[in-house]
């Protein structure tokens, strides 16, 4: 009788897969979030929905032990992609625009 043997970590092409399929709907659900709010604000809200998850994937990664050095692809590329991209959306952000957004929301600080 033949046993499977079920592996916990993909290969090498397998988690590079994996982990595109991954970052890509993080990055279309920040997109779709932050695409509902005024577009002055949209830069920064990018920036700020990639940051945080860029955190939760990192403190999943840790919390499942994975190792930040492993040969393939995993939660810590996918956290650090997502910190490089909270980074780029942050160079579009214009503090005053995003305050014109929130004054015409009205949510602004007096």
């Amino acid at each position: 009788m033949q046993t499977q043997q079920h592996h916990n970590s993909p290969s090498g092409s397998d988690s590079l897969v994996i982990c595109a399929i991954r970052v890509s709907v993080l990055l279309l659900l920040c997109w779709v979030v932050a695409s509902i709010w005024p577009p002055d604000v949209f830069p920064a809200l990018m920036q700020a929905l990639l940051g945080w998850m860029a955190l939760a994937i990192a403190m999943r990664a840790w919390m499942l032990s994975e190792k930040v050095s492993d040969q393939r692809f995993g939660r810590w590329d996918e956290a650090a992609f997502l910190l490089a991209m909270s980074a780029l959306a942050g160079l579009f952000d214009s503090t005053d625009a995003a305050l014109l957004g929130a004054n015409a929301l009205g949510q602004a600080p007096a």
